[in-house]
């Protein structure tokens, strides 16, 4: 799919535990981003990944930053 822009669009959701993996060990989101090229795209977060992480005690903010800096994509948290 192409947008507005005319580059590629590419939109992705990760499950809680992928996140949290990511976060715990950021070689995993290179591993990840080896495989899957994350350039103009877009994580998100749904809001119940924001819930399962915060009731495992994990800062979300935290881990979408992690997730941001391992992937190279955008990560929307809603």
């Amino acid at each position: 799919m192409v947008g507005t822009n005319g580059r590629s669009v590419k939109d992705y959701g990760l499950d809680t535990c992928v996140g949290i993996k990511i976060y715990e060990n950021p070689n995993v989101g290179d591993l990840l981003s080896c495989r899957i090229n994350f350039e103009n795209s877009t994580i998100h977060l749904c809001s119940q990944t924001v819930i399962e992480a915060n009731r495992l005690g994990y800062d979300i903010n935290a881990v979408s930053k992690q997730i941001s800096e391992s992937t190279g994509a955008k990560v929307i948290i809603g």
